[in-house]
């Protein structure tokens, strides 16, 4: 599926919102200025309770945290010669295990629901994309080389096995495929970018104009039947749960969160945050991470709405309960970065390397890894 260089651009913005992956979850805008996380504790220091257990990550040759591989481990990245070392680090015991390594460079590993497999993407001297999906000993259960500026990920919470692969091509085209890594198939879709899923055997992907735009139409794509229908007239970012779904669509006075169930397209949780734009027009998204289990969704919110640019205000990550409809702060921050949760919804990292560790019941944070 082609498309116009800036169009494309604008996809691959839209997508790391809320890949969430999140290992990424980048916002469609961020502040122009880079500064370090900086945190206000509201809830007790980093010495208090439900912080002073853990122990922190001493690695010389450390990189990056890239996701959980467990509610007390994580996964990170470290060098090792000429290789990429993955390891997994214990929080509580501070105990370290190689999970797998490589020779090229890796710029993503997106864990399937239950983290029973995990998806990666690693990137070789030509900048060539290979995607590796391993299962949770490091064994390596698919493997397909292309040349593509970015990869997506999006597992299906339906059937652990089922995962969409996009690839962005360098001649500003998509390919888009659905691999069951059980038994080993692979099929393309032709539907717009981005994807997620709806249920079992539907998708939900943005119906792009043939004129730019940071908002769109959400769709849904029986895989079955290529039957194709309208879900929502316009959002700018959406992402989905088990037998539920969530976008985000502007407001006059904010950006407007809404949740429903599959089985009907009324809203039966949402909420508002206040909304931050430039003089372009564009409007700031921010990172977010849905946990499934918990049925938390964790964001950032600015204090109060205006122009990204120059914003100093500060931000709150906070939590809402989407059984419920609560909303609540977990703790303040000076800056947006990443942010990654496990499944019980206990602990979240944060940071541009995933570096600092909140307990979001206490609301306290330190920092993870060691620097001498």
């Amino acid at each position: 599926m082609k498309y116009p260089p800036l169009f494309v651009v604008l996809l691959l913005v839209l997508s790391l919102i809320a890949c969430s992956s999140a290992t990424f979850d980048d916002g469609v805008m961020r502040p122009h200025e880079k500064k370090d996380l900086s945190i206000t504790h509201k809830k007790g220091s980093s010495s208090s309770h439900g912080v002073k257990n853990f122990v922190p990550l001493e690695d010389s040759d450390f990189l990056s945290i890239k996701s959980w591989y467990s509610d007390s481990q994580f996964l990170y990245v470290r060098s090792e010669a000429e290789k990429a070392e993955v390891m997994i680090f214990d929080v509580y015991t501070g105990d370290k295990r190689k999970f797998l390594e490589t020779i090229n460079p890796i710029t993503q590993i997106v864990p399937s629901p239950t983290k029973e497999y995990f998806a990666i993407e690693t990137k070789d001297n030509f900048e060539k994309s290979i995607v590796l999906i391993v299962d949770k000993q490091g064994d390596i259960l698919f493997e397909k080389p292309k040349t593509s500026d970015y990869v997506e990920f999006s597992w299906s919470p339906y059937e652990e096995s089922d995962i969409i692969i996009t690839y962005y091509l360098p001649n500003f085209t998509t390919l888009m495929e659905v691999v069951n890594i059980v038994t080993d198939t692979t099929e393309v879709i032709d539907v717009q970018p981005y994807v997620q899923w709806y249920d079992k055997n539907t998708v939900a992907h943005f119906k792009w104009s043939s004129e730019p735009s940071l908002s769109a139409p959400i769709h849904l794509y029986n895989l079955e039947t290529q039957e194709t229908s309208q879900l929502v007239t316009n959002a700018l970012v959406f992402t989905s749960n088990q037998d539920s779904f969530m976008y985000v669509q502007e407001r006059d006075t904010g950006l407007s969160f809404h949740f429903f169930k599959n089985d009907s397209e009324n809203s039966h949780a949402q909420f508002e945050i206040p909304k931050l734009d430039t003089h372009a027009g564009y409007i700031w998204t921010p990172f977010f991470k849905w946990v499934q289990y918990s049925n938390e969704f964790y964001t950032f919110e600015p204090k109060d709405g205006g122009s990204v640019l120059g914003y100093e205000e500060g931000f709150s990550l906070i939590s809402f309960d989407i059984n419920t409809g609560t909303k609540r702060e977990v703790v303040e921050v000076e800056s947006l970065t990443q942010i990654d949760c496990t499944n019980d919804g206990k602990l979240c990292l944060v940071g541009y390397q995933l570096e600092n560790l909140v307990s979001t019941d206490s609301g306290n944070i330190t920092s993870i890894v060691k620097t001498k």
